[in-house]
């Protein structure tokens, strides 16, 4: 967990809160929505979720649909990771961040009322091979290294079993 003066930036909390009162008056079709995602799930969507105060301000939204979105590419952050583990490890990571600011009673739906899985209709070959040639020019070193390839009746199972209202 993050141990530093981190807090959500006042300029984003009022626009989480104008985009909250928008929609309280408008029908389900013109509603905004908050994305958490896509991107690598380390270091750009869980960490914002590491911020202090980002969870409960999630958790007091009402009228806003807040989404979580998993991008199934293997990179250099999720290399070690098997692909059967790799839900259920954001999802605990995710889980403990919840507890460590509003309980152990609350669950993943109490921030995310929906969660989106990128489907895998790319070709594996093609991400290996864009990844070696990115390698060469980017350095960052987030490597592809090809597709996690989700379960969704496992993924259903670990929803079930925390008794979460998104399976």
């Amino acid at each position: 967990y993050i141990q530093a003066n981190l807090k959500l930036n006042p300029l984003l909390e009022k626009i989480i809160n104008d985009i909250e009162e928008s929609n309280k008056k408008a029908p389900a079709y013109q509603k905004n929505l908050i994305i958490f995602g896509p991107g690598s799930q380390f270091s750009s969507v869980i960490i914002h979720l590491m911020i202090p105060g980002m969870i409960k301000k999630l958790f007091s939204l009402k009228h806003t649909p807040r989404i979580l979105v998993l991008n199934p590419i293997k990179d250099v952050e999720t290399g070690g990771i098997k692909d059967e583990e790799y839900f259920e490890h954001i999802i605990n990571i995710t889980k403990s961040l919840i507890e460590k600011e509003l309980g152990s009673e609350e669950s993943i739906s109490s921030i995310f009322d929906f969660i989106m899985i990128n489907d895998v209709r790319v070709n594996p070959e093609k991400v290996t091979s864009r990844a070696t040639k990115e390698e060469k020019i980017k350095t960052r070193g987030k490597k592809r290294f090809g597709l996690i390839k989700f379960k969704v009746k496992k993924i259903e199972e670990i929803l079930k079993k925390e008794k979460n209202p998104i399976a």
